[in-house]
């Protein structure tokens, strides 16, 4: 029997994958530790190169893989980003940079608030987001690419509903998640990169996802895991078969 690969996993991650102590989600709770751990058994010489940024967008990809993972001889490379390029918006980031000049800051925080007051109907109205579909396609594309052209196992985790809570601050949250998840699916069919879908329809998003609707509570994070090993998996069997 042939020894297993090595894998060399980068993780490509927003916010979902780190810990939050306002939330008291330890490391150990998040899906790059599970996926860590769960590799480790598997192959002690397994490794994972984990990247996770806050507000962490589509177009940020390529240079972290550029600057970074480029250099890692990686042998799969897992995406997750998305929900902060497609995220139903009151302002654009050239918007929000202008409101945080804002002075004097007792007038900042009247512009602020007044938003946040009004947000479902700034958010029906205006439909805004901080990256156009156009833009999310062609940065996702070229990432792609990228990792395809040096051998790279390559996949993209689909991006998750929320649940009704946030639906009725955020009117077309999960018609958004799924437009941008279309676009995940269609360059990952032209570029060969498999989309991993993390949550089952039957399971309650209120369940997987903290109160906030969007980052993982620990069974989301498990669920995350679980897809992502399992794919590493089916690599593993494909190339050795």
């Amino acid at each position: 029997m042939a020894a297993p690969q090595i894998v060399r996993l980068g993780l490509l991650a927003d916010s979902l994958g780190l810990p939050r102590n306002i939330d008291d989600i330890a490391i150990s709770e998040t899906y790059p530790e599970m996926v860590r751990i769960e590799l480790a058994k598997i192959n002690p010489h397994n490794v994972v190169y984990t990247d996770a940024r806050h507000a962490r967008k589509m177009p940020d990809g390529l240079e972290i893989w550029e600057n970074y993972f480029c250099m890692y001889d990686l042998t799969h490379l897992l995406i997750q980003i998305g929900v902060v390029d497609a995220a139903p918006r009151v302002f654009t980031l050239r918007e929000n940079r202008f409101v945080s000049s804002i002075r004097p800051r007792f007038f900042k925080s009247f512009v602020i608030s007044t938003a946040s007051r009004h947000r479902a109907w700034f958010v029906k109205t205006r439909r805004k987001v901080y990256t156009k579909p156009k833009a999310f396609e062609e940065s996702f594309r070229t990432l792609v690419e990228a990792a395809s052209a040096q051998g790279v196992s390559i996949a993209a985790m689909s991006i998750c509903h929320t649940h009704d809570a946030l639906c009725k601050r955020s009117p077309g949250f999960n018609e958004n998640m799924d437009k941008y998840n279309d676009i995940l699916e269609k360059i990952g069919q032209n570029c060969g990169c498999e989309v991993l879908k993390p949550i089952p329809d039957d399971v309650n998003p209120a369940d997987v996802l903290l109160t906030d609707g969007i980052h993982l509570n620990s069974n989301g994070a498990s669920y995350f895991n679980d897809r992502i090993v399992d794919w590493i998996k089916r690599t593993q069997h494909s190339n050795q078969s």
